[in-house]
């Protein structure tokens, strides 16, 4: 699955039989583009049309890029897309995440907040759609597990359970294959099985 969604970019100039350029999308390989230092974080930030551009560049009081032709030129644009992602880099480590976010909003650029580890728990999306399940279990008490993202239509999650322990269900998948209570005695008390 991830090699068909990624390769849906990538495979680039080898579409073509025989091919007619290199494998790899060159917007999404540019060493620039990734996830922008804040002064406080990282967000991730990717103006794309050519409205986008000019807006960024209007925004950070750089007239002369929202203006210059190779900007407004998308073909000339992609030619210089390291330059510019550079560019949107420099400008976004003079202030802090919430200030780009909120001016990039009311731009209509597209951006997120990169979130670290710890901001998971408390992000609203995913306590929505219930990542972490809560259980209890006799032995060992209160425990949480992920929750598994994938869901099929119809058919329930079955609640996790702790693993386990050594021999804890040898009695029972003996006896479900048609071991006799003597015979599973037998075995424990020899030491094959653990009960």
């Amino acid at each position: 699955s991830m090699t068909a969604f990624l390769m849906s970019e990538h495979l680039a100039g080898h579409t073509l039989i025989p091919a007619e350029g290199d494998l790899g999308y060159s917007r999404l390989l540019s060493e620039n583009r990734k996830p922008f230092k804040t002064l406080d974080g990282y967000i991730a930030v990717l103006p794309y049309s050519t409205r986008q551009w000019i807006s960024f560049f209007t925004l950070i009081d750089r007239e002369d890029l929202a203006q210059a032709d190779w900007v407004i030129d998308a073909s000339a644009r992609s030619q210089r897309i390291d330059e510019l992602y550079r560019l949107v880099g420099d400008a976004i480590a003079t202030n802090r995440s919430e200030h780009w976010l909120e001016k990039l909003v009311a731009s209509d650029i597209p951006c997120a907040r990169v979130n670290s580890i710890s901001d998971l728990n408390g992000d609203a999306q995913l306590r929505a759609s219930g990542w972490l399940l809560q259980t209890h279990d006799a032995e060992i008490g209160d425990y949480q597990t992920l929750r598994s993202p994938f869901r099929v239509a119809g058919h329930e999650q079955t609640a996790p359970t702790r693993a386990p322990k050594i021999g804890e269900h040898s009695k029972s998948i003996l006896a479900e294959i048609g071991y006799e209570d003597s015979q599973v005695k037998e075995l424990a008390d020899s030491g094959v099985i653990g009960v």
